[in-house]
């Protein structure tokens, strides 16, 4: 007659089984912990890398990308994955959602979606002392990553509550410089700026603010 006899332990579950034999064969089902799989931060930026953090379920892990991994408003590739212990994604210079999916010995998995979006614009500047009557104008660079479509000014007069500037939806890939105008006089205003690609959006940059000419 076969027994089974299950015992709990602090972190692991482990049944024993006692054979016709009398031999003892321990099997490690679980841990008391799902399977879980974590990004240094999210969204990521283009050919950016960071770490990845995998825990609970049973070791060891194995980190791959399924078979409909990506949805890609910009394609580049998937990007690149170094396996546990020091786990890290790096992504392609996609933009668009990709899925990473931990697997381990217990045959667990967890499916991780991580979203890619453009690098924020570089070097911004603003200027009230422009020349002309209550406008402020804004400067700005950006690196050599391809698939975004344009850029985008935030505006606000207390440094909190920002606000989109209507005319700046028209900004192009191509654009460096925008002037706000219709300004009130004398007025302090904080600016950020962002990279559009689609329904994908940058970080904003830091805010930098302008006093409008009297």
């Amino acid at each position: 007659m076969r027994r089974y006899v299950a015992t709990a332990l602090p972190t692991l579950l482990f049944v024993l089984t006692l054979t016709g034999c009398d031999n003892f064969v321990l099997s490690e089902l679980f841990s008391r912990h799902p399977l879980t799989l974590v990004p240094d931060r999210n969204p990521i930026e283009q050919g950016e890398e960071i770490p990845l953090f995998v825990s609970g379920g049973g070791r060891p892990y194995l980190l791959r990308f399924p078979s409909d991994a990506s949805d890609f408003y910009h394609d580049e590739g998937l990007g690149t994955l170094s396996q546990p212990p020091d786990a890290s994604y790096r992504a392609a210079d996609s933009i668009g959602t990709v899925t990473i999916r931990a697997a381990d010995s217990i045959e667990s998995i967890y499916d991780l979606e991580l979203t890619i979006v453009p690098p924020r614009p570089t070097d911004f500047t603003v200027d009230g002392d422009t020349g002309d009557n209550h406008t402020i104008e804004l400067t700005w660079g950006y690196g050599d990553k391809e698939g975004h479509t344009g850029f985008r000014v935030e505006r606000s007069t207390d440094g909190e509550a920002f606000e989109l500037v209507d005319d700046s939806e028209a900004l192009d890939r191509e654009a460096t410089a925008f002037t706000d105008e219709g300004l009130n006089p004398n007025q302090l205003y904080h600016y950020r700026i962002y990279t559009v690609a689609g329904e994908y959006e940058s970080r904003r940059t830091e805010p930098r603010t302008a006093y409008s000419d009297p």
